[in-house]
Formats: C-alpha cells, sequence, structure tokens
C-alpha cells in the first residue's frame, strides 16, 4: 500500500513517523525506487517509534547530522535547504525524562538554517490557529510553544491529524517555503491522517549520462 501510495502521488520528498523499524530490517527492504532512504531506529530495544526520510536521488541528497542527540530524527542536505523529520513519543520510560528537552534543543539548533522539519510531536492541547497551549497543557507543551515563537519558526498544518488533534505538523523557517497543504486519508491501518504539501524551492536536478561506443 505504501509503494502504491508513493507511485500514485510521486513526491519528491516523503517523511514517515513510526517507522518500526528496527537493525534486523535491512536498508534493501525499505528501498524505493528512484529514491534515496534516511533512517533512524529506535535505539531503545523497544517496540515502534523510528523514522525514514525519502528524497527523490536526482535531488542529491546528502545527510546531515545535529550536534544534538535526540533519539527519533532524521536529516539531510538538498541543496541549502536542511530537510528533518522527527518524531516524540510522549512515553517517558521508553525514551528517558530527557527526550523532550533534547528535542527543544535541536530545534533551537538548527533554526538559523533554512530549514523544513516534519513529524509527529505528539502535542494535541496545543491550538495551532492561536499558536497557543491551553491552560491545562504540560510544561513541556508550553515549552514547545515558546520554542517556536523564540525560533521564528511557521507551522503549517492547522487541521486535526488525528480525532481532533493536530499532531502532525510541518515546520519551516520560511513562512513562504509551503503551500497548498492539504489532508489525506490515513495509510493503511494508521490513526493519523497523511499530509501532502508543496515546497517552493529551486534546486538543480542531476541528470546520468553514459557515453556507449557504437562498435558496428
Amino acid at each position: 500500500m505504501f509503494k502504491a501510495t508513493v507511485y500514485d502521488l510521486q513526491p519528491d520528498i516523503i517523511g514517515v513517523t513510526e517507522s518500526w523499524a528496527t537493525d534486523t530490517i535491512f536498508d534493501s527492504e525499505l528501498h524505493l525506487d528512484t529514491y534515496h532512504v534516511f533512517r533512524c531506529d529506535r535505539n531503545t530495544g523497544n517496540r515502534g517509534g523510528g523514522v525514514l526520510l525519502y528524497v527523490k536521488e536526482d535531488l542529491n541528497p546528502t545527510e546531515y547530522n545535529t550536534n544534538t542527540v535526540y533519539g527519533e530524527q532524521v536529516w539531510c542536505h538538498i541543496g541549502d535547504l536542511l530537510v528533518g523529520v522527527c518524531y516524540r513519543s510522549p512515553n517517558s520510560a521508553i525514551v528517558g525524562h530527557d527526550n523532550e528537552t533534547n528535542l527543544m534543543k535541536v530545534l533551537r539548533e538548527v533554526c538559523d538554517k533554512h530549514v523544513l522539519i516534519m513529524g509527529d510531536f505528539n502535542y494535541p492541547s496545543i491550538d495551532w490557529t492561536t499558536s497557543t497551549a491551553t491552560q491545562f497543557s504540560s510544561s513541556g507543551c508550553v515549552e514547545f510553544v515558546q520554542t517556536i515563537e523564540d525560533c521564528f519558526y511557521t507551522q503549517h498544518v492547522l487541521y486535526p491529524t488525528r480525532g481532533s488533534a493536530t499532531l502532525d505538523l510541518i515546520l519551516s523557517t520560511d513562512p513562504d517555503l509551503v503551500s497548498d497543504v492539504q489532508l489525506a486519508p490515513n495509510l493503511g491501518n494508521s490513526n493519523h491522517n497523511m499530509i501532502t504539501f508543496t515546497v517552493h524551492y529551486e534546486h538543480e536536478v542531476s541528470t546520468n549520462i553514459r557515453s556507449v561506443r557504437d562498435i558496428s
């Protein structure tokens, strides 16, 4: 179903959260024709989590690593555009009590770059139409909103992506980078909507030309 959806939509970039991939799954099993895949599996030994980032090979993506250690993130450069996928688990017993703090550090670390971030951040009590946390939000939720404001990110998803909550977000440091954000039906057994959007970024596409001798 995943491959069929990719074939139908033909996106240049694909972000996947909760891949559930482990070190027993080879890159070849996650392969998509014409795409380069970057992966980060959950390293705690617990089930679930993990992120994947697929980018069209002719966009010449290169891997990027942040200085901040955060468990479930993956990044690449496409020209001068830094593209990332993050997943924030709300289960601190699995990911550690410093997971939320490290997420804020990552967001602050890359905010001075031309950046596009996709991810499931699991903050159900944020109203993104007003960019405010509700009165009964956790301290981490309030800090997340403050980090977005301090770093001048634009959050582009304004519709619920799971039930009545907007959990899946698109962040950018250029407010005009993203447009035409739309929700699509969930994929398979997922209880989250997929999100499609347009990225306004010009980048040279490589072409592989091979000379073949005519021996006749």
